[in-house]
């Protein structure tokens, strides 16, 4: 599942345990599943962070060079 799904997804589970109709349960399966996709998005920003980070290095370094 991609990030915009997995956001999408905790959207969805967020209106389920808002329901005050949805059974405790399910509520802690959705709970456990919005803790695990919540993870998966954590790691895939700091994925991404660590990459615009490296780009914007590597870019300092092409425009350092070009400068000298």
């Amino acid at each position: 599942m991609d990030y915009e799904k997995k956001i999408a997804r905790l959207d969805e589970i967020n209106t389920l345990l808002k329901n005050s109709e949805t059974p405790l349960s399910d509520a802690m399966k959705l709970f456990e599943e919005a803790a695990s996709i919540t993870k998966d998005c954590q790691e895939y920003l700091n994925t991404c962070a660590g990459t615009i980070t490296k780009i914007k290095l590597e870019m300092g370094k092409i425009f350092e060079e070009k400068m000298i």
